[in-house]
């Protein structure tokens, strides 16, 4: 656990998943400075890769049973190196994770990327559009529904798939 003195409080932090996690996200637009559930980013598998190889769900709510962090699901593929997972909502539907997560990925055998569509709650496969080229990594952002929505103005989601 991580310690800190600020003001004469004394301040904890804990180990909330036992991975490695990059790009953390979640559903920003209904839950930026709110309590939320479910955490998406992406992850390397312990042994097996010293890359991004993988992109992971971590359900906060949900304890593994050894108590030993947050449980999760993954995605992953041999040789393929996903980048910073995108939460859409489907609509106005109130669940938190009630849409797709969309991340660019890499795949090192074919030489070029592709884009990820993964149901969000399940975190299963649902489609992937092949690019003809590789995408950088470290490519990111957040994307806004309009023009005049803000880091600090959020605006309903108009999303429908």
């Amino acid at each position: 656990p991580l310690s800190a003195q600020k003001n004469g409080s004394l301040v904890e932090g804990e180990r909330l998943w036992q991975g490695t996690l990059e790009f953390p996200t979640m559903y920003y637009e209904a839950y930026n400075t709110r309590k939320y559930r479910y955490i998406y980013g992406a992850s390397q598998t312990a042994g097996k890769s010293l890359f991004l190889d993988k992109l992971v769900k971590i359900d906060l709510e949900t304890p593994l049973p050894d108590g030993s962090g947050a449980s999760s699901l993954s995605w992953e593929q041999p040789n393929c190196f996903p980048g910073e997972p995108i939460f859409v909502p489907r609509g106005q539907s109130g669940a938190e994770d009630d849409g797709v997560v969309l991340s660019l990925v890499l795949d090192a055998t074919a030489g070029h990327s592709f884009l990820l569509v993964l149901d969000a709650k399940s975190f299963t496969q649902l489609a992937t559009a092949p690019l003809t080229y590789a995408v950088p990594f470290g490519f990111h952002g957040r994307h806004y529904f309009n023009a005049t929505t803000t880091a600090t103005k959020t605006s309903p989601v108009k999303t429908e798939f």
